[in-house]
């Protein structure tokens, strides 16, 4: 792809944006989605160590006033964030790379 990108006088930006680019794209996803849980997890390990507010505030709560339900309740939100960030996030990856093959990404 270079070496076509040198033959059609392609400049550095342009072969940028044409080949290196697209190219990474599948990479870049791959590190968003998992830097994206990683920081719904450590935003709510966060509050669970030393907040006053949030899930993990209220998951800290409800095991100390033995809630089980209210509990329950704060893992089963936790875990409906992540999966709709990582939905979200699957969507705008299949927008991105539209040219590409499901399997692919």
């Amino acid at each position: 792809m270079h070496d076509l990108a040198q033959l059609m006088n392609l400049s550095r930006f342009q072969r940028f944006l044409r080949i290196d680019l697209p190219a990474a794209l599948p990479g870049i996803f791959v590190g968003v989605k998992i830097g994206a849980i990683q920081a719904l997890v450590g935003a709510i390990l966060a509050e669970w160590m030393s907040g006053s507010d949030g899930l993990g505030y209220l998951m800290t709560f409800a095991t100390a006033t033995y809630k089980t339900p209210l509990l329950f309740g704060a893992v089963l939100l936790t875990a409906f964030l992540g999966l709709a960030m990582h939905a979200i996030l699957n969507e705008i990856e299949a927008r991105f790379l539209s040219w590409s093959t499901p399997n692919e990404h």
